[in-house]
């Protein structure tokens, strides 16, 4: 009795005692190693974001008089190629904006995070500029679209976690 007993769990015995002993190694191996990453992974950071316009004077005053940011200073990206320095609201981001060195030019997309959506678009809207759209969801928040006078294109977004209940 007792042997039929053993011959009947022992195959359930092997599966319980095999899945212990597979945590136990794959544990053990992730305690003891290292996430892969490059050694400059944790050192890099985005510091400017280029702005490509044929108008370097007027595409300044959308975003100064406009947008709100500010004028930082110059800077040369490119040979021969001096930027207008745009601060953003990050301390060490900014936008570059600048022609394209053979004459024509890619336009950017820029996302700028917003509290208020609604008040933004508003406020932006009575201050002339042209959106795309109204302000709708979004999987990341809710944003609305609008261009620049040189095509750049820009989302504002204000995000939101769909997913927490408060």
């Amino acid at each position: 009795m007792v042997i039929f007993a053993y011959r009947s769990l022992f195959p359930l015995f092997k599966i319980v005692a095999g899945k212990l002993l597979a945590r136990l190694i794959f544990s053990s191996i992730a305690a003891h190693s290292k996430p892969i990453t490059s050694a400059f992974h944790y050192k890099m950071k985005i510091k400017y974001i280029p702005v490509f316009t044929n108008d370097i004077e007027k595409q300044v005053a959308f975003l100064t008089e406009i947008l709100g940011f500010e004028v930082f200073g110059k800077k040369n990206l490119l040979p021969d190629q001096e930027g207008v320095l745009i601060k953003t609201n990050s301390p060490d981001l900014f936008m570059v904006v600048m022609t394209a060195p053979d004459g024509s030019y890619a336009r950017s997309q820029i996302i700028i995070n917003s509290h208020d959506c609604l008040s933004d678009y508003y406020n932006l809207k009575m201050a002339g500029v042209v959106f795309s759209n109204e302000p709708h969801y979004l999987p990341m928040g809710l944003g609305a679209e609008f261009s620049d006078p040189s095509g750049n294109q820009y989302l504002l977004i204000e995000e939101r976690s769909y997913n927490s209940l408060a």
